[in-house]
């Protein structure tokens, strides 16, 4: 009987530690829980900001092609003007000399 009573008081202490193991388990499960939730919304918020970022550099970078585009724009314009510009001096030249020479130059 004595033995049996040993026996229950070491199964006794046995189902008390594993009833603190098991508390120990369950809290750091929901550590656990709280922290993957924590880390699983910031993942979100980065995914988000990522999302923020790539549409504001797609938006930059369309703006800056947008101004390369109207910068060479600018260019061919000047460009047309000058030429313009030399057509008209080379035509002024092309009649002064008619004048100059009479009318058998034409």
């Amino acid at each position: 009987m004595e033995q049996f009573q040993t026996e229950v008081k070491q199964l006794q202490t046995q189902m008390k530690q594993l009833k603190v193991i098991l508390k120990d388990m369950e809290q750091s499960k929901k550590s656990l829980e709280e922290e993957l939730h924590k880390t699983s919304e910031k993942a979100c918020l980065t995914v988000e900001e990522n999302s923020r970022l790539k549409s504001r550099l797609q938006a930059a970078e369309a703006e800056a092609v947008q101004r390369q585009a109207n910068s060479a724009e600018q260019d061919y314009e000047e460009v047309i003007q000058l030429l313009e510009a030399e057509i008209r001096d080379l035509k002024n030249q092309l009649a002064a000399k008619r004048q100059a020479c009479g009318p058998e130059a034409k």
